[in-house]
């Protein structure tokens, strides 16, 4: 029971974005737009193709949305939702984490969580990362990994085996870092640093 409190109360402060130790990583975050820009977006992307493509990937069908810049939308868990944003060239430019309720909230806004705000700049990591692995399919590749995080409430952690763990300000947290190369789950504390991604404490090798 007091597990299941624990994830009850971090699904709250998720969506009020008070969690302490993700609170604290968003202030590490605490950056300009132009810290989300990706590095390695070369590619442009037929958005119908595209679309076809990720209804078959997702779980949750992507929404498209061309109001401002293209966005699509994948909600990827119960907590939070994917953008993948693009130029009007589209190629992608940016990628947001958004929690459930900021569905409509613009594409050229970071969310008012700061959670979310986190997970956006580790995502566009990530993103660069499959990119540069997989070329123009690394969209794809990312999307299935973000689809990792559907258990973000229910999986523990690689390392400690706990699901909630309290952090320094005695708040329950689960673990938020997916390894792009198997999706095991990782606490902030717990995970592994290897050259590459260091963001969120969390990295991997390029492979071969």
């Amino acid at each position: 029971m007091e597990i299941e409190k624990a994830v009850e109360n971090f699904k709250a402060s998720t969506n009020q974005g008070i969690s302490a130790e993700l609170k604290e990583i968003g202030h590490y975050f605490n950056l300009g737009s132009h810290d989300l820009i990706l590095k390695h977006s070369h590619y442009t992307y037929n958005i119908d193709t595209l679309m076809n493509n990720l209804s078959r990937l997702c779980e949750n069908a992507p929404i498209f949305r061309n109001d401002i810049l293209p966005t699509i939308a994948i909600q990827i868990c119960d907590a939070l939702i994917l953008k993948i944003v693009f130029s009007a060239e589209n190629d992608v430019i940016y990628i947001l984490a958004h929690a459930v309720t900021e569905l409509e909230r613009s594409e050229l806004l970071q969310s008012e969580h700061q959670f979310a705000k986190a997970l956006s700049v580790y995502f566009g990591k990530v993103f660069d990362w499959f990119q540069d692995q997989y070329d123009e399919k690394g969209i794809y590749k990312f999307v299935q990994w973000a689809h990792y995080y559907k258990d973000l409430h229910t999986k523990s952690c690689k390392k400690c085996g706990e699901l909630m763990i309290v952090d320094s300000f005695g708040a329950f947290v689960p673990p938020v870092i997916r390894d792009p190369t198997n999706g095991e789950a990782y606490h902030v504390c717990c995970a592994p640093v290897f050259e590459g991604l260091e963001h969120l404490g969390f990295a991997v090798k390029k492979t071969e």
